[in-house]
């Protein structure tokens, strides 16, 4: 328990450290522009914004309409009243009003300050370089985040407690060459605190290295979580190669799943067709490349993950209508298909997909959305076990409110559904079932009541609510996993419930602090499990919780 504490204290000690700085500094006394002040007369986004500076205890008094120069998220206003310049910052706050940021700084003693620019407020927004001898450009951007997570998984694995302190950063490099062809360079760099290398090979395998105070220690990788080329061609055409992430709707069966510390991406070209606010991508990417150089069944061919999304913006009430066909085909051994006849099919493939509907609507302040997807391939296959073809499908439905617009206040209902033979793709997790995750969609359903709120520019929360069930009693609820225990040792379909609450402190447009608690209860289901496969008895709660800080540069 004393380590326990002293791990948490350290986690709030480094988060304490780095909020350091986040206020504004106050003006020195004998800063020239002290004299003036700024006051935003009318208007809420930048554009309509009318600034007035009172320069009556400035050299050549009076006062002056400001002339007003937006960026993104940034900008300025500057006036010059004859006997000297003065700008003042502003910046979108986040309920997309744009406000004065800080105190009227004095610009020269001439008339300069019309012509000011927009300052170069760090982490506000991508810096555009200048451009190369073969006019290409650069624009720099990117994000980082610091965790730290406490996590008491009890519910479905025993007394599992991890806590620790994660770091990673994604700084961003978009060189457009010319108006048609972009490079596209996201390297990443991820670590847990205190975590070890472990030797790969020789003498020493397997045996933990520091990599923490150790001057042998080679270093921490750099990854590359994006790296592609993006092509723009003729009638709406472009063509995106390397490593990317792929997300879509709502990603619940394609996203980028970065909540973990590393995140997911592909190898892969996706081909896009574009119309207005409507496009269709077709995607064909290499999972497994066994760069085979024989036909023997022992080495197999590769595994790819192709298909085709679509997605339409038909009006502003219907804003979305998506329809996918996506799917895995695996050639790499005759291990692939269980069974089959190798004599006569060498490479004997496996294929699994899976199609989908989805919509979003919008009416006032009512919102719908909905998403059906159902699995597609042959069963006896290492994707899909021989009698589980049918039961396969996925629901999942919402109907929202705004209650308030002042307060950005949302109100929604869910229900989710999950058929006992549905097989999960590449989905996002840690927040669509619940940020605890102990359950994954295969034979769950439920519903969820969400609430959201923005009580200022600063402060907004989430506040969720999960009831599971399992779909059918003649199999396991599922994690993403494996099955959650076995269906002899309970008939209930009492899966659990869960809360999430999540508040968040905007300290400024580039960082965001979180702070969220979240607990899972065991219903009947997880509790006959774990009274039949542990000495204590059930009924043990899992509770996560963490404190996290993004940061925008």
């Amino acid at each position: 328990m004393r380590k326990q504490k002293i791990d948490f204290l350290l986690g709030l000690t480094c988060f304490g450290i780095m909020s350091v700085g986040i206020f504004d500094t106050a003006v020195a006394a004998d800063d020239p522009g002290a004299c003036a002040t700024a006051k935003v007369i009318s208007g809420e986004a930048c554009k309509d914004l009318k600034i007035k500076f009172d320069l009556s205890q400035c050299k050549g008094g009076g006062s002056a309409d400001a002339q007003v120069k937006c960026g993104s998220g940034i900008g300025s206003a500057s006036a010059d009243n004859g006997g000297g310049s003065y700008t003042v910052d502003i910046k979108e706050t986040w309920g997309g009003t744009w406000a004065i940021s800080g105190a009227v700084k004095f610009a020269s003693s001439g008339s300069a300050a019309a012509t000011a620019g927009t300052p170069a407020v760090a982490g506000a927004a991508p810096a555009a370089g200048p451009a190369t001898p073969s006019g290409a450009t650069t624009t720099f951007s990117g994000v980082a985040r610091l965790r730290y997570d406490d996590n008491f998984a009890k519910a479905t694995t025993g007394a599992l407690h991890t806590n620790y302190t994660s770091l990673r950063i994604r700084p961003n490099l978009n060189i457009k060459v010319n108006p048609d062809v972009s490079v596209i360079v996201e390297p990443q760099y991820t670590k847990t605190f205190g975590a070890v290398a472990w030797v790969p090979s020789a003498a020493a395998v397997n045996t933990p290295t520091e990599t923490v105070g150790n001057a042998a220690y080679t270093g921490d990788p750099i990854t590359m979580n994006q790296a592609y080329l993006e092509l723009k061609m003729d009638y709406g055409l472009s063509l995106q190669a390397g490593r990317m992430a792929l997300r879509y709707g709502d990603q619940f069966i394609l996203g980028s799943a970065d909540w973990a510390d590393n995140g997911r991406s592909f190898d892969a070209l996706k081909f896009r067709y574009t119309q207005d606010k409507s496009y269709i991508d077709v995607i064909i990417s290499k999972v497994i490349e066994n760069n085979k150089t024989t036909n023997a069944p022992a080495t197999g061919d590769d595994k790819d993950m192709n298909g085709i999304y679509a997605s339409w913006f038909v009006n502003d009430n219907l804003k979305t209508l998506d329809a996918y066909y996506l799917y895995q085909y695996d050639q790499r051994s005759a291990a692939s298909v269980p069974g089959a006849d190798t004599s006569t099919n060498p490479r004997p493939s496996s294929f699994f997909g899976v199609q989908g509907l989805r919509f979003v609507t919008a009416f006032d302040n009512v919102g719908w959305k909905a998403e059906l997807a159902q699995n597609l391939g042959s069963d006896g296959t290492s994707f899909i076990a021989t009698g589980q073809k049918d039961k396969n499908d996925m629901l999942d439905t919402e109907v929202s409110y705004n209650v308030n617009d002042s307060m950005k206040t949302r109100v929604a209902l869910q229900y989710f559904k999950g058929g006992q033979n549905w097989i999960e793709f590449y989905p996002t997790t840690a927040k669509q079932l619940g940020i605890v995750d102990v359950v994954g969609r295969r034979n769950l359903s439920g519903f969820g009541l969400h609430y959201t709120a923005t009580f200022s520019e600063r402060y907004a929360m989430d506040a969720d609510y999960y009831s599971f069930k399992r779909t059918s009693t003649d199999a396991t609820a599922y994690s993403l996993g494996g099955a959650i225990g076995t269906t002899a040792a309970s008939t209930s379909d009492d899966v659990g419930q869960e809360i999430d609450l999540v508040g968040r402190f905007m300290a400024s447009k580039s960082l965001t602090w979180s702070l969220g608690i979240n607990i899972f209860q065991p219903g009947a289901n997880i509790k006959d499990i774990q009274n039949a496969t542990t000495a204590d008895s059930g009924g043990r709660v899992s509770h996560y919780g963490y404190i996290m800080a993004d940061v925008k540069f």
